[in-house]
């Protein structure tokens, strides 16, 4: 998976936004709460609410990071 088909992915999500919560990255992903939560841990997001948004492009990155870090062990 590259990181263009992970941006993709969440961009579908959010239904073509530039932005997608916690919550969004979660179920496009498929991943639980705390596999969800520690990716986002250090991004920067915009409050919206009682959620926050985060860029789908740096999310896409980081997500494609742990996954070249996965294929390197």
């Amino acid at each position: 998976m590259n990181k263009s088909a992970i941006k993709k992915t969440l961009q579908r999500r959010a239904g073509g936004a530039e932005f997608i919560t916690q919550n969004g990255v979660r179920e496009a992903m498929g991943w639980g709460k705390d596999r969800t939560r520690n990716l986002l841990r250090g991004l920067d997001f915009i409050p919206s609410g009682t959620s926050k948004q985060y860029m789908i492009d740096e999310v896409a990155a980081k997500i494609f990071a742990e996954v070249e870090r996965s294929w390197a062990q």
